[in-house]
């Protein structure tokens, strides 16, 4: 799946008990956000912090809808 969504050009390592660390080149958009949402719990996005950051945003105003 993450060939699917990035292509070939990157790098995939195991972490921690389950986990997978990989790293690849984005385009940070509506549609990127809405991928990383879609795995919940399961996908942190680390590094970039200014990534990360707008990860959060995105999650932190589609939360807000719903008070």
């Amino acid at each position: 799946m993450l060939f699917d969504k990035f292509g070939k050009d990157i790098y995939i390592a195991y972490g921690e008990g389950n986990s997978v660390v990989f790293t690849a080149d984005v385009q940070v958009s509506k549609p990127f956000l809405g991928w990383c949402r879609s795995f919940g719990n399961m996908l942190k996005v680390t590094a970039p912090q200014l990534i990360a950051d707008k990860v959060k945003e995105f999650l932190t105003a589609t939360a807000e809808q719903y008070k």
